[in-house]
């Protein structure tokens, strides 16, 4: 048995696995033709016989929405793709999410957990941990093929502060107010009685 027929006859028993579990109508990059149809491309071009069992490459699929890129070794080993190290930093907060990995090519999804910290929300994530707008939200996807660590952006909530009035030896004083930092409040216009005139 030829090695060219060998090759051949292994890539097809894992295209039929693919397909058995639902994995391999297409790539996750978007690509809708299906596998086979490329790798039939590939050998309708004009490369001898005894070449066609020496591919450079080969697609694995790996789940229902990735397909990971495997390169043969000179040695007959296979490596894969090259994968990257995303970080959370809750940048002054608690609760940030797990680090994730990326894979060379493949979108990353973020996490959806959110940091909190008192007095402050949660605006998302930036590479830059002293940034006022972030770059990325919760379930954004992460394109780049590097890793990083992402720093959570805050915003700092208003004070909030209590306006309370006092009859002072008098009845009927105006209910407890509050004002938000940065905002105007205008003074209740009930006036409290007494046996006196009251004096603003």
């Amino acid at each position: 048995m030829n090695q060219s027929y060998t090759a051949r006859k292994a890539l097809s028993l894992l295209l039929i696995l693919c397909f058995c579990i639902g994995m391999a109508p297409g790539l996750s990059s978007g690509l809708s033709t299906p596998y086979y149809k490329i790798y039939e491309k590939k050998r309708k071009k004009s490369v001898p016989e005894e070449k066609q069992n020496s591919l450079n490459s080969f697609d694995v699929c790996v789940s229902a929405t990735t397909a990971v890129n495997f390169a043969t070794q000179s040695d007959g080993t296979v490596a894969s793709m090259e994968t990257y190290t995303v970080f959370y930093d809750a940048n002054g907060g608690s609760g940030a999410p797990p680090a994730q990995t990326k894979t060379q090519g493949v979108p990353l999804i973020l996490s959806d957990v959110q940091p909190t910290r008192t007095g402050y929300t949660f605006l998302g994530w930036s590479r830059n941990s002293n940034a006022l707008h972030a770059d990325y939200g919760p379930g954004d996807r992460y394109m780049i093929d590097l890793s990083a660590t992402l720093y959570a952006v805050w915003q700092k909530n208003p004070e909030i502060y209590t306006v309370s009035y006092h009859a002072n030896g008098g009845s009927g004083a105006p209910k407890t107010q509050t004002k938000t930092e940065g905002s105007t409040l205008y003074l209740s216009d009930v006036v409290p009685t007494k046996g006196r005139i009251f004096r603003e």
